[in-house]
């Protein structure tokens, strides 16, 4: 009995860690220079692919304000995710609860665009 209840000791935290779920906080980094539209890279990384429940962190490295806008420039917002006005040094995040395709752009600078899958 006693070699049972220590073998539940060390293997039920075990079995715990090894079956709880684990979320991605993935990070996208507006670089400085990015409302520049020559600027050849205004997001890293601009493609994910990431799982439902993961978590993306956008920050805002640039002089100027930016947007995590989903849907496409001409087309517009598509209702989905909108981070209002990321200031210069500050961070958006957004945790993705269900599958599918988003499309972003800045509505500030639309040259800025991402997809997130």
């Amino acid at each position: 009995m006693k070699s049972f209840r220590l073998l539940l000791f060390f293997i039920l935290p075990l079995a715990c860690v090894t079956c709880s779920a684990s979320f991605a906080e993935v990070q996208v980094t507006i670089p400085l220079g990015a409302s520049n539209q020559n600027t050849p890279f205004s997001l890293s990384p601009s493609d994910l692919d990431i799982s439902v429940n993961d978590t993306v962190t956008w920050k805002n490295n640039d002089a100027a304000v930016h947007t995590v806008t989903t849907g496409k420039p001409g087309l517009g917002f598509d209702g989905r995710v909108d981070s209002g006005v990321i200031a210069q040094g500050g961070t958006f995040s957004y945790t993705f609860d269900k599958s599918g395709v988003y499309e972003y752009y800045c509505l500030f600078h639309p040259w800025m665009t991402g997809f997130v899958s």
